[in-house]
């Protein structure tokens, strides 16, 4: 399995570099105030990626339906303070929805693109609003998981599509062994969200703690 890794290296160093250069740059930019996260929240490519999948017939409706469900299985759970239930539905998001989201925009490439760019978003909102500790760290191992998947995603792509260059015999061969290192990779990213979706949930807990006090 670890030759796999090393084979998919770079296509698993490519997104956490552009990630975390366009991040860094979006903290600067938000710490020096060269622009406002309440305007970026209103640009033309966040607002599209963050309606991306809502575009597609079929698809974008059950995505609206499941939006709802979530919305307020989770308004109930915070408010009837059952954070055990809380982490579960932050988990089963983080890893279940977005990951698949995720998959599906690294298969056609150029939408997982729209991914990395908001990371220049959310480093100007980090730079902008409070921020601790256990968000940095929470937000570190979700998207962290996240990219992991993109990586294995693109790098099964390619092990597909171009076999022979990365010293697969076949096609099959080589789909073989990309579904291999997607299923190690996607463990790797699930306990990562799992113990990031751990301190999401701490943090409300704690933030509701103290409301309630």
């Amino acid at each position: 399995m670890l030759e796999l890794v090393r084979r998919a290296k770079y296509m698993l160093m490519v997104p956490v570099a552009l990630y975390l250069v366009l991040f860094a740059a979006g903290y600067i930019a938000g710490r020096y105030r060269v622009c406002q996260a309440a305007e970026l929240r209103n640009s033309y490519i966040v607002r599209l990626s963050s309606t991306l999948e809502y575009k597609v017939p079929g698809y974008g409706t059950l995505l609206e339906r499941y939006k709802s469900f979530h919305d307020a299985r989770r308004n109930a759970l915070v408010f009837g303070r059952d954070y055990r239930g809380l982490w579960l539905l932050i988990f089963t998001n983080n890893f279940f929805i977005t990951n698949a989201m995720t998959v599906i925009r690294a298969v056609f490439v150029m939408p997982a693109l729209l991914n990395i760019y908001c990371a220049f978003f959310q480093g100007v909102v980090l730079a902008q609003a409070p921020s601790s500790a256990f968000i940095w760290l929470s937000l570190a191992l979700e998207f962290g998981g996240y990219l992991i998947t993109i990586g294995a995603t693109v790098s099964g792509l390619f092990w597909i599509v171009f076999a022979d260059r990365h010293g697969f015999q076949s096609r099959k061969n080589g789909a073989r062994n990309a579904l291999a290192l997607f299923v190690f990779l996607l463990a790797i990213s699930g306990c990562m969200i799992a113990v990031g979706s751990s301190l999401e949930t701490l943090l409300i807990k704690t933030a509701f703690g103290s409301l309630g006090r």
